[in-house]
């Protein structure tokens, strides 16, 4: 089996990066905008946006059929069914379009971590666990491309690295603060968390490889049982 791949997980998870113009990885998104210099105004409307928008997805369709360094403009264009002349419109080059990707991860599962309910250590607290595994399971299988190349990205840009690093303090932070009690001294508290929180896509990850061999053996209901056992 492969080694271990580093994630965007709540512990290193893409951040929003790249020229400002999309959202902060606090769940805050911008205007979907023209690059300069390519219109003298550049918002666009519903039609610029749905061509943004399928430019996105067949980016994650490429990322996870040819990898991060294969990915090519041509194929995501052709994917598209736009021109290159459409796509540098929106982005600079793939890495823009994986960054774009990864910020959109990163809000999604900041969103899932602020909305987790006080974690005690009874069966309520359990099933606030439970519902954030939920959540960051549908986050991983819209987005699974991006967690499975990400440390390839991480490795090459630097932005998306930084990025990554940044919002992960933040998302351990929101969970440490969720934490009804532990028995855990400060200085180990969030190592601890930080390596939870990366057991979730690594676990998706190895699942996904395993179902592939024998699809009934490892059902999303009981995966989800286990890691949030694990966590609570």
């Amino acid at each position: 089996m492969a080694p271990p791949r580093r994630h965007p997980e709540a512990a290193q998870a893409g951040a929003a990066v790249g020229d400002g113009r999309r959202g902060d990885g606090d769940g805050v998104s911008d205007p979907v905008v023209r690059r300069a210099p390519f219109s003298d105004n550049p918002r666009v409307g519903a039609r610029g946006q749905r061509t943004q928008q399928r430019i996105v997805d067949a980016a994650l369709r490429v990322f996870g059929e040819e990898g991060y360094h294969r990915c090519g403009v041509a194929r995501i264009t052709e994917l598209a069914g736009c021109s290159r002349a459409s796509f540098y419109q929106y982005f600079s080059g793939k890495e823009d379009v994986f960054r774009h990707l990864a910020g959109q991860v990163a809000r999604q599962l900041s969103a899932s971590t602020e909305a987790l309910g006080l974690v005690t250590p009874d069966a309520d607290g359990w099933r606030s666990i439970r519902s954030w595994v939920a959540r960051y399971a549908d986050v991983y299988d819209r987005y699974e491309p991006v967690f499975l190349v990400f440390q390839t990205a991480a490795e090459s840009d630097a932005a998306v690295a930084g990025g990554s690093a940044r919002t992960g303090e933040r998302h351990v932070a929101a969970f440490r603060s969720r934490l009804a009690a532990t028995t855990l001294p400060p200085r180990q508290l969030d190592p601890v968390i930080a390596l939870l929180l990366g057991c979730l896509p690594r676990t998706f990850d190895v699942a996904g490889i395993l179902r592939s061999a024998t699809p009934a053996a490892f059902p999303s209901e009981r995966i989800e049982d286990a890691l949030a056992d694990v966590v609570h």
